[in-house]
């Protein structure tokens, strides 16, 4: 039995992981990680957790291979923000104390500074929109110079790389009717983004309206504009890397549910085989995680969200995660007519002038369908 599915099951005995927490040093009455959220693969056979604790607060929780822990985590277990639970190569923290993260409060000076080149005073109380453990943490909340704000703090120099990212995205970038917002103020000391927030309801939620076909063809309408603008944008993601990313949520899926290991690698292989007889593709700047919810629609504008992981790629990625996504939602019970819908979509992208080629396009969506397989595979609500 391969480790990281011994430590992934030993999560999913609140019993054991109790004990093994309050041995650690943690107290068991207010640190037992009850159930887990979300996980994700970590570079070659590791993964990454998030869990809720009996009291609802988040956990960070990680199973990696001695050479593969960061340099963070390693000064967490140091200073006691994070414990090693040994006896199954698993790493535990609270959220507030991620290691890769600055999620402390600011001193009480610069609590009372009240410009907006101050760290942002409302971190420590700003709700939590999103968190991925040793990566990335999405904040809603107050600031006294500007209002409502979302605020992005990420592990190592990613704020950087996203700051340059927007900045290289090059004038024109929103539209009458497209926006893509920029951030107000990147803050190297907390290593964050901040924008103000955005208006709009999140085209997930107003896809089961009776106007759906309005909204893909919107959706449509975002990707081209993206497909299209001029970037100064050098990295790129190749088909290359769309399998490789695939084949690290197959062997952590595999290694959770050994019984599908077999049909896993069998869909990996034949993913393989149809990226071989691809011929070249053509480049465009990439979001590389468009789907439903990085849509907000207000009135007649649409924004779009989330550039952290865009690049040059082809445009195919984009196209076939949207319709991938689309299913996704049809098979929750949230949508109905996906096919139909994705129809649309393609149709009124080719209209706007982008061009599909359809078997690449079949490759990418392939992808994410079996991506998406794995990664609803962990997680225990589905």
């Amino acid at each position: 039995m391969a480790a990281e599915e011994v430590a992934f099951r030993w999560l999913q005995q609140p019993a054991l992981a109790g004990d093994c927490l309050a041995a650690s040093g943690f107290a068991a009455a207010d640190a037992l990680p009850l159930a887990i959220d979300k996980a994700w693969p970590y570079r070659d056979g590791g993964w990454l957790a998030r869990a809720r604790a009996h009291g609802g607060d988040w956990w960070g929780l990680a199973s990696l291979k001695r050479d593969d822990v960061p340099k963070s985590l390693k000064s967490g277990v140091a200073s006691g923000a994070a414990r090693y639970l040994s006896a199954d190569n698993v790493f535990a923290w609270r959220f507030a104390d991620d290691p890769a993260l600055v999620l402390d409060r600011p001193s009480s000076e610069a609590d009372e500074r009240d410009d907006a080149s101050a760290p942002a005073a409302w971190v420590g109380t700003a709700r939590v929109l999103g968190y991925k453990p040793l990566y990335r943490c999405v904040l809603r909340g107050e600031e006294s110079t500007v209002g409502v704000c979302i605020a992005k703090l990420y592990a190592g120099d990613r704020d950087a790389q996203a700051a340059e990212t927007y900045a290289q995205l090059g004038d024109g970038a929103s539209s009458a009717s497209i926006s893509i917002p920029r951030p107000e103020q990147h803050d190297p000391t907390r290593r964050m983004l901040r924008w103000r927030v955005f208006a709009g309801a999140p085209l997930l939620e107003t896809l089961e309206a009776d106007a759906r076909p309005g909204l893909v063809r919107r959706a449509a309408e975002v990707i081209a504009h993206l497909h299209g603008r001029d970037t100064h944008w050098v990295r790129r993601y190749t088909r290359e890397d769309e399998i490789a990313t695939v084949a690290r949520w197959v062997r952590f899926a595999s290694s959770v549910s050994p019984a599908l290991h077999a049909r896993l690698s069998h869909a990996l292989d034949g993913l393989r085989a149809s990226s071989a007889k691809l011929a070249a593709g053509r480049y465009v700047p990439s979001h590389r995680d468009f789907y439903d919810k990085q849509i907000l629609v207000d009135g007649e504008r649409s924004v779009l969200l989330d550039l952290d992981t865009a690049c040059l790629a082809e445009p195919e990625l984009d196209l076939g995660n949207f319709l991938a996504h689309l299913r996704l939602r049809e098979f929750q019970g949230g949508l109905d007519g996906a096919g139909l819908l994705s129809i649309e979509f393609t149709r009124h992208y080719w209209a706007t002038g982008g061009a599909i080629e359809p078997e690449r396009l079949g490759f990418y969506e392939a992808c994410t369908h079996l991506r998406l397989a794995c990664v609803y595979l962990v997680r225990p609500q589905w």
